[in-house]
């Protein structure tokens, strides 16, 4: 039927077919209203209340743990694969951790970031773990669980000190600065 056809109602249903009974839309409770041109969110108090009320730490805890346990891992895989240690996967531990608490825990609030540069930095430490177990394997020709599981681990304090590097400490910081960032949704109330 074309668009000057429609019967009155039939206009109506078209412009909103999920609704018609029930009136005009809502907005979502944490729809963001508007955003100005520099990338700032705005959201009413009404709105920001309401978001406040949906947030979740503990699921974005448990969400950030697992995140940062995966990120740590593939550090590790690409670190060992490669044979080069890539500091800049720590800001990709950092974004990944950052991402996955913001997204899972809805987080509006600076505590979100809090746990979340934690876990980004646990992660990176985890992942320079992780890199090192591998060289050790490879460097006896053994499986890499059979070091993991068999290792002396009161060597390793003095193994990650000896193969630490000074540029690792200023992506830790990154990785810190993009896990707390990216962990929380930055928005301001109208």
């Amino acid at each position: 039927m074309s668009e000057e056809n429609k019967l009155p109602e039939q206009e109506h249903l078209s412009e909103t077919p999920d609704n018609a009974a029930s009136g005009p839309a809502k907005p979502s409770p944490t729809q963001v209203v508007e955003e100005e041109d520099d990338g700032t969110k705005y959201m009413s108090e009404q709105e920001y209340e309401q978001a406040l009320l949906n947030q979740n730490l503990p699921v974005g805890v448990i969400a950030g743990i697992v995140a940062g346990i995966v990120c740590a891992g593939l550090w590790a895989v690409v670190t060992v694969a490669t044979s080069t240690i890539y500091s800049f996967m720590a800001i990709l531990v950092g974004l990944g951790v950052g991402f996955v608490i913001r997204k899972a825990g809805r987080g509006y609030e600076k505590k979100f970031g809090i746990v979340g540069a934690l876990i980004a930095l646990l992660s990176c430490a985890l992942g320079n773990f992780l890199a090192t177990i591998g060289f050790i394997a490879a460097d006896y020709g053994a499986e890499y669980f059979d070091v993991l599981f068999n290792f002396d681990y009161s060597l390793m304090p003095a193994i990650m000190k000896a193969t630490f590097e000074p540029i690792d400490l200023l992506f830790y910081v990154l990785a810190v600065f993009t896990g707390y960032s990216a962990s929380f949704h930055n928005v301001k109330v109208r």
